[in-house]
């Protein structure tokens, strides 16, 4: 039988938003994920291909966050596919982007594309954390 706390946590992380974050970066990854994870359930993608693939198969995800520069399939086309899903809850889903200052082109292009927020790298936990509670705060109500 659960107690009481174990309950509250079980409740806590079954209603939790579900975040995609997608980089070719390893550390990137790892970073992300433990700063995220405290908050959010967290799925990770390597490149464009792999969290489209997760976009299209995990009806949970509530919002993305993309590297733009990418093997195969950058961030610019990953939120092009987003924006222009036929699944409304993909297309309607909040893309934030990070970035290094140097890929100037780059960020003008995903905002173009349809992008949210732009994160710049180096980020901290509260760059990625903030702009995910303004844009998901319906879901954590």
């Amino acid at each position: 039988m659960l107690d009481m706390q174990e309950r509250r946590d079980d409740t806590r992380t079954r209603s939790r938003s579900r975040v995609l974050f997608v980089d070719d970066s390893r550390l990137m990854r790892f970073a992300a994920k433990r700063w995220l994870e405290q908050r959010y359930d967290v799925v990770l993608a390597e490149d464009g291909e792999e969290g489209w693939d997760r976009l299209c198969n995990d009806t949970q995800i509530r919002a993305v966050i993309t590297d733009l520069m990418m093997p195969g399939i950058d961030g610019v086309e990953l939120i092009r596919r987003i924006r222009s899903a036929p699944m409304t809850r993909v297309g309607q889903l909040p893309v934030l982007v990070v970035t290094s200052m140097e890929e100037r082109a780059g960020r003008d292009q995903a905002m173009d594309a349809g992008a949210n927020r732009l994160v710049p790298k180096p980020f901290t936990a509260e760059d990625l954390i903030d702009p995910l509670r303004i844009f998901l705060r319906d879901d954590e109500e």
